[in-house]
């Protein structure tokens, strides 16, 4: 979802306040307004170092809920250290 170059997402363009690297995760936390950048750690799939906040074209007016809503996407707990 995030390109290395941290230029492209799903066709528009975002900045954001880390350094995402290929295999990092685009969520949008519950009860959160910004999404954020998330990287596994290396031996645990349910828990992610955060790397920051990202702007992100095309998600940031809610589309991306609106997509959750319709049942696009599925909600995962998980632990951020």
């Amino acid at each position: 979802m995030v390109g290395a170059d941290g230029q492209r997402y799903q066709g528009g363009h975002f900045l954001e306040h880390g350094h995402p690297v290929v295999g990092d995760i685009v969520v949008v936390l519950f009860g959160s307004s910004m999404p954020w950048i998330l990287r596994p750690l290396p031996d645990d799939d349910t828990r992610f170092d955060s790397i920051g906040e990202a702007v992100i074209d095309g998600i940031m007016e809610g589309e991306l809920v609106d997509a959750f809503d319709a049942g696009k996407y599925e909600s995962r707990s998980s632990t951020i250290v």
